[in-house]
């Protein structure tokens, strides 16, 4: 499967080495984000032990980003429409909620992309649980490049509140 980690701008070539040591893949720089090839098992691994990391996702969709939102949206609805037919398994029973961090000057906001998403999925009868979702799905806007993947941790993984390696020489969260 196709999968993304974001990272701190300046970090891309320590995270696809971290990524090359930790599920010996080779990983794709672009922009504060690093694309790559790997197995759910390898991607959840990269979650919990990445520590340049930020976010890890499974790919659903690239879409080229607009600055005008109904660009933007149609663009979305168009690069979601292979995942929308074909529901992965692994969305079908559970409640998720959409999550959208951007980078960039557009003319929308991150809330509108958000709600675009959600309701394209809602309308293939997913339910949305804004509160306690069981599955996040997360959009990455960076410029004009976009990232809409399955979220693997639920959270920033530069706040997370353990130590991955305790000791004097490991960088911290």
């Amino acid at each position: 499967m196709q999968a993304f980690a974001v990272t701190i701008p300046g970090f891309e070539d320590v995270a696809a080495a971290e990524v090359k040591e930790l599920i010996e893949a080779t990983a794709i720089c672009k922009q504060s984000i690093i694309l790559f090839e790997t197995t759910e098992q390898d991607l959840a691994k990269l979650t919990y032990k990445g520590q340049s990391v930020v976010r890890t996702a499974q790919l659903l969709a690239q879409v080229v980003v607009d600055k005008t939102l109904v660009t933007t949206e149609e663009n979305i609805t168009k690069a979601l429409q292979p995942t929308l037919n074909d529901i992965p398994p692994i969305l079908k029973k559970k409640t998720f909620k959409v999550i959208t961090q951007r980078k960039g000057d557009h003319y929308f906001s991150s809330q509108e992309i958000s709600a675009h998403i959600g309701a394209l999925f809602a309308k293939q009868k997913l339910k949305v649980e804004m509160e306690n979702p069981e599955m996040i799905l997360f959009v990455f806007i960076n410029e004009q490049q976009g990232y809409i993947g399955i979220d693997y941790a639920g959270i920033d993984l530069s706040k997370r509140d353990y130590k991955v390696y305790p000791h004097a020489e490991a960088l911290n969260g």
